[in-house]
This record gives C-alpha cells, sequence and structure tokens, in this order.
C-alpha cells in the first residue's frame, strides 16, 4: 500500500505547478485529471491490507518530499543529470541507517553492530546494482530530463502508471488474484491518462478546441 500511496505525490506536484510555477492546465487535462484520481483511489483504498498510522504519516511524507524534489528539479533544472542524480542520492543512506538503528534500539534495548554491517550476498548485490543503475540513474535520470524539457504537468502524472504496472506484473509473474474494482480503478487511470495527453480521442477535447479556434479568429 506505500508503493501506492507515494504516488499521490503526483497530484501534490500538479497543485504546486498551477499555484507556483503558473502552469496552465486545460479542462481538457482537469478532467483528465479527476478521471485518474478516481481510479488512483479505487486502487488505493479498496485493498484488503492495513496499515499504520504512523507508517501512513511517513509515507505521506515521502510523496511531500518527492514533490519537492520534483519543484526543485522544475526550477533549477539542472543540466548534468547524472550528477545531479548522484549527489542527491547521498540524502539517501544517512537517515535511512539512523532509522534503521533506532529501530533496532527500540526493539532490542541495544544497536546490533555485527547485524548492521553484514555483507550482502549475490542476490542482495544484484538487487543493489538494480536499484542504482536501472532505477535511480536510468529511471530518474529520465524523470528529471522529462520535467527540466516539459514541465511538471505534463510530467508527474505518468506517475500514476506505477500502481497500474504494480498490479499487472504481480498478476504476469506471480498469480496474484486481482479484483474487479482494482481493474476498474486501473481502467480509469489509463483512461485519465489518455484524456490528458490525447485529448483529441474525447470529444470534450474536439469541443476545446474549437472555442480556442474561435477566440483566435475573434482576436484577428
Amino acid at each position: 500500500m506505500s508503493s501506492l500511496l507515494l504516488q499521490s505525490s503526483a497530484f501534490f506536484t500538479l497543485i504546486v505547478a498551477v499555484l507556483f510555477f503558473d502552469e496552465k492546465i486545460s479542462h481538457m487535462k482537469m478532467f483528465g485529471i479527476a478521471i485518474a484520481f478516481i481510479g488512483f483511489s479505487m486502487v488505493l483504498f479498496f485493498r484488503d491490507e492495513t496499515t499504520s498510522f504512523i507508517g501512513l504519516i511517513f509515507v505521506l511524507l515521502a510523496a511531500v518530499f518527492w514533490t519537492i524534489c520534483n519543484v526543485i528539479v522544475k526550477k533549477y533544472k539542472p543540466k548534468d543529470i547524472i550528477g545531479f542524480i548522484v549527489w542527491s542520492s547521498l540524502f539517501v543512506p544517512v537517515p535511512v541507517i539512523l532509522f534503521s538503528m533506532g529501530q533496532d534500539f527500540c526493539i532490542n534495548g541495544a544497536i546490533n553492530v555485527d547485524s548492521a554491517l553484514q555483507f550482502p550476498s549475490a542476490k542482495a548485490w544484484m538487487s543493489i546494482l538494480f536499484q542504482s543503475y536501472i532505477t535511480t540513474l536510468l529511471g530518474y535520470g529520465i524523470w528529471t530530463w522529462a520535467i527540466t524539457k516539459h514541465g511538471l504537468s505534463n510530467v508527474v502524472p505518468f506517475a500514476l502508471l506505477v500502481p497500474v504496472a504494480g498490479l499487472f506484473f504481480g498478476w504476469l509473474l506471480y498469480g496474484e488474484v486481482l479484483s474487479l474494482i482494482s481493474i476498474v480503478g486501473s481502467f480509469f487511470i489509463l483512461l485519465g491518462l489518455a484524456l490528458l495527453f490525447f485529448p483529441s480521442i474525447s470529444w470534450l477535447g474536439k469541443r476545446e478546441r474549437t472555442k480556442n479556434k474561435k477566440n483566435t479568429e475573434v482576436k484577428v
């Protein structure tokens, strides 16, 4: 559930884009965002999972900080994207180590240094390499580049594909059973994104383009 809730950053970022960066969101895009939000809510809240209140707060904080990171990228537009990703990644290990040590102390009454400093297994190294090069450098590199080139409102909604992809690959690779509401919610997310980026497929998009054309002709 935490991985799904983290994607609420997309909606936080859209609000910031409109309020602080004066990015324009057309009626068509607003309609698409509303549809995607309905689908996201269906996938998120109608699940047979429970989470603690503290856990919920931490995940929402993570979504807020992801929004802040998106804002930093938008504002400063780093030219050396790989360098930006590498240096920003230094903010991850320190708090994670501190939280891990704090949790160990709260549970066991002491910090077990030996278990904390275990040498990773081959499987763990594979995971580290994948997270480092594929997820972080490639994935976030493309994400950062896209924001600098196309703006927040045109990029961040794609984060909503994460829950859809998670449900699909969970079904494909692990045989997880998808509930009807998860399937319908995923459809709504995809429909919302389609309305966002392919407005010509809807009557509302055609109506808006006709209105804009008439306004242009009147000005001329």
